[in-house]
């Protein structure tokens, strides 16, 4: 197994990708709540110079979009310089000033030896206290008049980091978190980092947390349209900050599940993917499902048996559904058609960087927590889209779901 902290670089087109293992690592891979990941994603980017997107690779991906990396890159790019500042200044220092700028020049290597890559704003507020703190010292005339010429150069020195990350687009983003930030806090991290997550048998990432800020207007579960029962999957509207537009955020059940379902479910897919539809198959919705239904039930059965892992009917079928989406049939565009209050899904480029938009009955237009990926696209794409029945004049949805089974 890869060690933890080994990384690839992928290029998809214009995207550089650094893919980043933590399987065998012993902490959560969240940047936003773990300075150790933090600083493990910004080592790299010092050692590799630019990405588009960060992803941590733990039974899930931990996706960090665009925005986001970029953020980071400027703090890796910043990193080199704060270093190499640092050092000539230390160097430059003339030996009889030795004993004044000695002690300053550790401090600040404690500084911005290390704590820019696991907490670049707390070294940030730190820089800041340590100029407050010498401007003190300054006025009230504790400094040697022959330590002053010393220094000079320290002062120009600390002058200049702190304005260099004051530029940065991590501390202007920050700005109206840090009232009340006590350095080790991560609380404006989690505001700032938000990543999409993707378990190994998707395509499609989803931005699973709650956006910060936001206003809930609606929520409800989807309901079974046969049956009436619901579905387990959840939805939320918000209204967003600053804006008018409204987020349509989902929680389907394969989101739900434990560490051995998702190994289950990862397991199944690479087998049942062996298994292709003939080509009549591919012309009869009903025959697909049905076909593939008993094969992905008999198949979860056996694997789950031979895991020792006891399954209900509910969870066997509910399993299966879940096995079908993301094998023939849309993926998580299946769970929006079966929304009764969608009229439409629009899916926009760039893909990977984009979320889908849908038509809500009641909300209008809505930006979604989905955002499909390259590989999900090319799917979508291969497949024969059949026709969309409406029933007193809007989309059925689940009409539109069989139809999408019909790959």
């Amino acid at each position: 197994m890869p060690a933890c902290g080994s990384y690839e670089v992928i290029r998809e087109g214009e995207d550089v990708i650094l893919r980043i293992n933590c399987e065998d690592c012993s902490f959560f891979p969240s940047l936003e709540e773990n300075p150790d990941v933090m600083e493990l994603a910004l080592r790299t980017l010092v050692k590799e110079g630019q990405a588009t997107r960060i992803v941590f690779v733990q039974k899930r991906d931990y996706e960090y979009d665009f925005e986001q990396t970029q953020l980071l890159v400027e703090i890796a790019q910043l990193y080199r310089v704060l270093e190499k500042q640092r050092q000539t200044e230390e160097t430059l220092t003339q030996p009889n000033c030795q004993r004044f700028a000695q002690a300053r020049f550790r401090v600040l290597q404690n500084i911005v030896g290390r704590m820019p890559l696991r907490d670049p704003l707390g070294a940030f507020a730190q820089l800041q206290h340590l100029e407050e703190e010498e401007s003190r010292l300054l006025k009230e005339g504790t400094i040697p008049n022959e330590a002053l010429t010393c220094l000079k150069g320290y002062y120009l020195l600390v002058r200049a980091m702190i304005e260099t990350l004051k530029k940065t687009a991590l501390v202007e983003k920050a700005k109206p978190y840090m009232i009340g930030f006590t350095i080790g806090d991560r609380l404006v991290y989690r505001r700032l980092f938000l990543p999409a997550i993707r378990p190994d048998f998707m395509h499609a990432k989803l931005m699973a947390a709650y956006p910060f800020g936001a206003d809930e207007i609606d929520t409800y579960q989807i309901q079974e349209q046969k049956t009436g029962e619901k579905t387990d999957i959840d939805v939320t509207l918000f209204r967003l900050p600053g804006s008018v537009q409204v987020l349509y955020h989902v929680i389907p059940p394969e989101f739900k599940l434990s560490d051995d379902l998702y190994d289950l479910l990862d397991t199944a897919k690479k087998q049942f993917e062996i298994h292709q539809p003939t080509r009549s198959e591919f012309l009869d919705p009903q025959r697909l499902r049905q076909t593939f239904t008993n094969l992905g039930f008999d198949l979860l059965q056996n694997l789950a048996q031979e895991r020792g892992i006891t399954l209900t009917q509910k969870q066997l079928n509910d399993l299966t559904k879940i096995l079908l989406r993301y094998t023939v049939g849309f993926g998580l565009i299946e769970v929006l058609l079966q929304d009764p209050n969608i009229q439409d899904v629009v899916i926009n480029s760039p893909v990977g960087r984009t979320p889908i938009f849908v038509v809500h009955n009641t909300a209008d237009e809505c930006v979604t927590n989905i955002i499909p990926t390259v590989p999900e696209a090319h799917s979508s794409a291969s497949k024969q889209h059949g026709s969309i029945t409406k029933t007193n004049g809007k989309h059925n949805p689940i009409t539109e779901a069989q139809n999408c089974q019909a790959a």
